[in-house]
């Protein structure tokens, strides 16, 4: 069960850097942060 938690960490994690590339060009900073931890949080 860590080894699963320790892999979805780094998969949301690494995720974060290529959506806030994408992403932040067309979003309000803070209403993509909003929807990045709503996202975290599933």
């Amino acid at each position: 069960m860590n080894a699963l938690l320790a892999w979805y960490f780094v998969a949301v994690w690494g995720s974060g850097y290529v959506a806030t590339k994408i992403g932040l060009q067309y979003a309000p900073p803070f209403t993509f942060l909003t929807l990045r931890f709503c996202f975290g949080l599933l």
